[in-house]
């Protein structure tokens, strides 16, 4: 069983980041060498002053402060450089939206993610998974983290939406995200935003995806709000859903937010999260036949299923290995709403806070061998147990990312039904080359497929 770390018996350490260039602050470093400026932070103390433009921000390096902030979310307000910035994409959504709106929107949403609901979005997704991964070209190289990005989307579109997004919004989907979230890094470290106004044609392109994928979903909405139909959905649960009390419910706005923010958890964290595996498990021979053992015993040569999925006890922790080695949500921001203390200092309102999953999962203090990939480090009874509160793939507090459950059952069906019947590895010359962006994605990395059968 994961453990908390004792209360800390001495004072938290304060530092500031060297580096810092005038009018830039420390972007080149985040622009140019992300994980390695972060995790040279770490090195510096518990809660450490970084510059983003002009502007200052706290770097949180310790679990326990990183804590404080999930759980006090009037206090440390959804905000900050990486939300001011995803708000481009996800508008206000409870993914992006501030403390009071959360308040209001959680519970409108939440029916989306009932367990009942979550039941029949696997049954749902099974099916796709089988159809898309045999599909998957065999003996020869392809780009495992495009194939896994199409698999999640058309996966979203079947299981949340029931398939009414329709061919073409899917193509929208499928295009159109990876350029705006590739596009959103860049402007939430630039100091001058007025730069992402020029008609460049980068910019131009950015524009056009951003404004299909909004078009896109506005005609899905309006659809629905034609016909009536309930079609036992995610759509239809944000549309018809209300307060029993109130009479309170989401309006089109809401519901357009609403569905980008699911849209951008399902097919941005999901493929990254399922490329990570499949290179970690193609590096790691012996950890890639105990999840095809396993997968083989369980399902008796037959397709993977929902009631499977609590019984792939090795493949699930093989996933949660990966999610501490390369969180796709790797770093995450805050802003202070009034005065607050944290490591003994006192922060201003409006001030900036942020943290990285992936240098508290990385840190050796926390996570022996942090480098080693290590399934069954998340055994349970497992010594040294992991510390619960270090390990924050999802979040925390009441801001935990709601589709936690929907996305570790894809990424285990997927990785159940692949493994059973084919072997995945790196091409000859691959070269992984982490991305670090607005999520932490491996870039493209060529794999080939063979059936077990061959050596």
């Amino acid at each position: 069983m994961a453990k908390s770390l004792a209360p800390r018996s001495q004072p938290y350490q304060l530092a500031a980041a060297p580096g810092r260039r005038p009018l830039l602050g420390h972007v080149l470093p985040l622009w140019r060498r992300p994980l390695e400026f972060l995790e040279s932070l770490s090195v510096l103390g518990d809660l450490v002053k970084i510059h983003i433009g002009s502007c200052p921000a706290y770097m949180v390096c310790h679990p326990e402060l990183v804590q404080r902030v999930l759980v006090n979310a009037q206090a440390f307000d959804k905000g900050g450089p990486y939300y001011d910035t995803a708000r481009t994409l996800a508008g206000n959504g409870i993914s992006t939206c501030g403390w009071e709106d959360h308040r209001r929107q959680r519970p409108l949403v939440m029916p989306v993610f009932q367990k009942q609901r979550i039941t029949a979005y696997t049954r749902t997704m099974a099916q796709e998974i089988a159809d898309v991964t045999a599909a998957w070209p065999s003996g020869r190289a392809f780009d495992i983290t495009a194939a896994a990005h199409s698999l999640t989307v058309h996966i979203t579109a079947k299981a949340l939406f029931s398939g009414h997004l329709g061919a073409s919004a899917v193509d929208t989907v499928d295009k159109c995200l990876p350029v705006v979230v590739k596009g959103l890094y860049p402007r939430m470290l630039t100091p001058v935003k007025s730069v992402y106004k020029i008609p460049t044609p980068g910019n131009r392109h950015f524009d056009r995806s951003l404004s299909k994928l909004h078009q896109s979903i506005d005609e899905v909405i309006a659809a629905y709000r034609v016909t009536g139909t309930d079609h036992s959905d995610a759509l239809s649960a944000l549309l018809d859903h209300h307060d029993e009390k109130t009479g309170d419910r989401l309006n089109d706005a809401e519901v357009h937010d609403e569905v980008l923010g699911i849209l951008v958890g399902a097919v941005e964290t999901t493929p990254a999260l399922l490329a990570w595996t499949f290179y970690l498990l193609s590096e790691y021979p012996e950890a890639a036949a105990r999840v095809r053992e396993e997968a083989k015993s369980l399902l008796a040569g037959k397709p993977a299923e929902p009631d499977h999925i609590a019984h792939l006890k090795y493949t699930r922790r093989v996933l949660t290995e990966a999610l501490r080695m390369y969180p796709p949500v790797w770093i995450v921001s805050r802003v202070t709403t009034t005065d607050v203390e944290l490591a003994g200092k006192i922060l201003p309102p409006g001030t900036a806070v942020m943290w990285s999953p992936y240098i508290l999962h990385r840190n050796p203090r926390l996570f022996p061998e942090p480098e080693r990939f290590d399934p069954d480090r998340w055994l349970p009874g497992a010594s040294p147990a992991p510390p619960r509160n270090a390990m924050i793939p999802f979040g925390g507090g009441s801001h935990r990312c709601p589709g936690e459950t929907f996305g570790l059952n894809e990424a285990t069906l997927v990785l159940a039904t692949v493994t059973r019947l084919w072997k995945l590895h790196a091409a000859s010359g691959a070269i992984l080359r982490p991305l670090a962006k607005m999520t932490l994605s491996p870039g493209r990395i060529p794999m080939v497929k063979l059936p077990i059968t061959q050596p």
